[in-house]
């Protein structure tokens, strides 16, 4: 970890050299990291983010135009997913009123675990 005066500097040097504008959602960008970490960590403890063996293990909620994002990709997702993103806004909702949501399919990932069955006759 870098000390308070060491990262003040480095920022100074950097806006000199991109500009503030630049540095600034770039800031942004690291407060929206550390937030989506915290939120996540809130998420899990105030709630049970797991129906069915399904859960959200990361989630990213990014300030609209500091991230380079394209429009959403128009996506279906199962209905148990769809549970889970809902469960997650609820709760979201309930801690910043007039905020929205937009989710970003494209740039999500699913883990799956096989679960194998003995089959009869072997």
């Amino acid at each position: 970890m870098i000390s308070q005066e060491a990262e003040e500097l480095m920022l100074s040097k950097l806006k000199m050299e991109l500009g503030i504008n630049a540095v600034n959602k770039m800031t942004q960008m690291f407060k929206d990291i550390k937030f989506s970490k915290e939120m996540l960590v809130e998420f899990e403890k105030n709630t049970n983010n797991k129906i069915s063996g399904v859960e959200m293990s990361s989630i990213q909620v990014l300030t609209n135009g500091n991230w380079p994002i394209n429009e959403p990709t128009p996506c279906t997702i199962p209905a148990i997913m769809k549970e889970l993103t809902v469960k997650f806004e609820r709760f979201y909702n309930n801690k910043f009123n007039n905020r929205k949501l937009m989710w970003l399919s494209q740039f999500g990932t699913v883990e799956l675990t096989p679960l194998f069955t003995q089959r009869k006759g072997f």
